[in-house]
């Protein structure tokens, strides 16, 4: 039986990864070609050191034989067994290309988070990986070649044994050159450039975000104190890389190993891929490993930057009430647009000068003046004289 300390702890060991960011910078559209080029993933007694339920891993140990069966066992944290079987092969490891006998197993359903797993026979263990070097993860998240805008209400994300907050996937429909946004809506998660590493589901490393490639990311707090930090990425089209690699010729892949093409060069899986975040909570915290609690994952996809996107609501898990107000937060920032690393096309707005006609009317001077009206004189009436008034007779008493 034997352990080995994995070298998945790539945030803890910065100095090794700044010697490959030259060689994993993003080659222009005219040179992409295969996309084949990336580094191999390093030596480990386990690969992938994270996987989705699914998906394959491949494990070496001393004392291994060919062709006989092992079991490896999946213990999760809280204890659960699942138990997968393979057979040890003689190939090429994927990582220097010698070759060796290695099993290859599909991994279980299993809760995200830490998970130690054992390959044994006939209850003789040959291979022991402790549960803080290797992860669980969810499901991928399928995304869409087109201008959309995707919530997955209720999410859940494996947190690994070190605080890294995994996040996988699917871009197998995606050739385009795209444009991607994402928050964590009710997970106040932040982080800056440096916790970012993209990997495949085969280990390779495929992408840091460092000040050499600025123009291709941005980072910005835009989403509120109880948000995470929203995230750009501008990736580069795979169309060139699709034309160039149907498999045919000195791309075809190897029947024995689809890992390697018949010319003996690696294959690099492109289209799943796993955003790995080494970031703090607002509160300064690591994220607990295990689970994240619920929150509403956005993530916007722009082909172009004209129109209003389409909207897909995924219930990923129930539990925690409506998300649509996740899709108008993803929604409200407005187009996606350069917060400043991404490259624009400055396209300034016309000025118009049209200044208003001046009308050489003047206005008329109206000169009216009122004519004088003589007052007609009226002559008096004449009265007639007062008649005068005389005093009655008296009449005398009668007998």
């Amino acid at each position: 039986m034997r352990t080995r300390q994995s070298p998945y702890r790539m945030f803890s060991a910065v100095a090794a990864l700044a010697a490959i960011l030259t060689a994993i910078a993003p080659a222009p559209d005219a040179a992409a070609g295969c996309g084949c080029d990336k580094p191999p993933p390093p030596l480990a007694d386990i690969r992938p050191a994270f996987s989705s339920p699914g998906r394959r891993v491949t494990l070496f140990a001393d004392g291994l034989v060919e062709r006989r069966s092992y079991k490896v066992r999946f213990t999760s944290a809280d204890g659960k067994v699942r138990t997968a079987h393979g057979r040890a092969v003689m190939k090429r490891d994927f990582a220097d290309g010698i070759r060796k006998l290695q099993v290859v197993v599909s991994v279980p359903k299993l809760a995200p988070g830490p998970t130690s797993v054992t390959l044994s026979r006939n209850r003789q263990v040959l291979l022991t990986v402790p549960a803080d070097e290797f992860t669980m993860l969810q499901k991928p998240l399928d995304l869409d070649e087109k201008n959309e805008a995707t919530v997955a209400g209720c999410y859940q994300a494996g947190v690994g044994a070190d605080g890294t907050v995994y996040v996988p996937v699917d871009l197998r429909s995606i050739q385009q050159r795209t444009i991607f946004e994402g928050f964590g809506h009710r997970y106040p998660l932040r982080f800056e450039s440096a916790d970012i590493a993209i990997y495949n589901t085969q280990g390779v490393l495929m992408q840091l975000l460092t000040p050499e490639n600025a123009s291709i990311w941005a980072i910005v707090d835009n989403r509120g104190s109880n948000n995470s930090f929203a995230l750009t990425y501008d990736r580069h089209e795979f169309e060139t890389y699709a034309e160039a690699h149907r498999h045919e010729g000195s791309f075809d892949l190897d029947p024995d190993d689809p890992m390697w093409h018949v010319d003996g060069t690696r294959h690099i899986d492109h289209d799943h891929l796993i955003v790995a975040i080494h970031g703090r909570l607002r509160n300064g915290s690591l994220p607990p490993a295990g689970l994240t609690p619920r929150f509403h994952l956005g993530i916007r996809t722009a082909l172009d930057l004209v129109g209003p996107p389409a909207s897909r609501l995924i219930q990923w898990t129930r539990g925690c009430g409506d998300f649509r107000d996740a899709l108008t937060s993803l929604l409200n920032p407005g187009p996606i647009v350069d917060p400043g690393p991404l490259p624009t096309i400055p396209v300034p707005l016309p000025t118009l000068s049209i200044p208003l006609p001046t009308l050489p009317i003047p206005l008329p001077t109206l000169s009216l003046a009122l004519p004088t009206l003589p007052l007609p004189t009226l002559p008096l009436p004449t009265l007639p004289p007062l008649l005068p008034i005389a005093a009655p007779t008296p009449v005398p008493p009668s007998d």
